[in-house]
């Protein structure tokens, strides 16, 4: 497996998430600065952008919330299953703003040559502001820095358009298909 590592390296247990690194350098966010009371202009908040193989337990709790939020949560689901997702992930990254998690995403692959990006959630609330374009972008390159040539995902709730702006086509002759326990 090819390796940058200027990057955050996931699968190798190296560098988990210790310093700055081209993937989760921070930007501020599109559009004009945020307006206050009143009319007065405020600082716009930094996201921080951050792989991670291993969660603390407080960083767990608010996964949990984002993950019913996104209304992934099941009855039956536990903190330890969530534990062993984000450690099973090729890559899972996490979108902070201020110390708080708002957004996610992560990536699934052989370690060979193909993979899925799956689970791009963010807070409703930070919605629009170009944080889950940033998760896919993220994402992507980290997986094309790893080799893998082959890079999809399943657009579901009307995200089809939301993913072709970011480069991402239908498949032809392809229909995505799911069997339930």
């Amino acid at each position: 497996m090819k390796t940058n590592p200027s990057l955050t390296p996931f699968p190798s247990g190296k560098g988990q998430g210790r310093g700055r690194t081209p993937s989760n350098r921070h930007f501020p966010p599109p559009g004009p600065p945020p307006q206050g009371r009143e009319g007065r202009k405020v600082a716009a908040s930094v996201i921080h952008y951050l792989f991670v193989k291993r969660l603390s337990s407080s960083r767990l709790a608010e996964l949990v919330v984002l993950y019913k939020a996104a209304g992934w949560w099941k009855r039956g689901d536990t903190p330890a299953l969530l534990r062993r997702i984000v450690a099973g992930s090729h890559c899972y990254m996490l979108a902070v703003e201020s110390g708080r998690l708002v957004g996610m995403g992560r990536a699934l692959s052989d370690r060979a040559n193909d993979a899925y990006i799956q689970d791009v959630f963010v807070t409703p609330e930070r919605r629009g502001r170009g944080i889950a374009s940033a998760l896919v972008r993220r994402l992507e390159r980290r997986l094309r820095s790893d080799g893998l040539r082959w890079v999809g995902l399943i657009a579901a709730d009307r995200s089809r358009p939301f993913y072709e702006k970011l480069g991402f086509r239908r498949m032809k002759d392809a229909d995505p298909m799911l069997k339930e326990r």
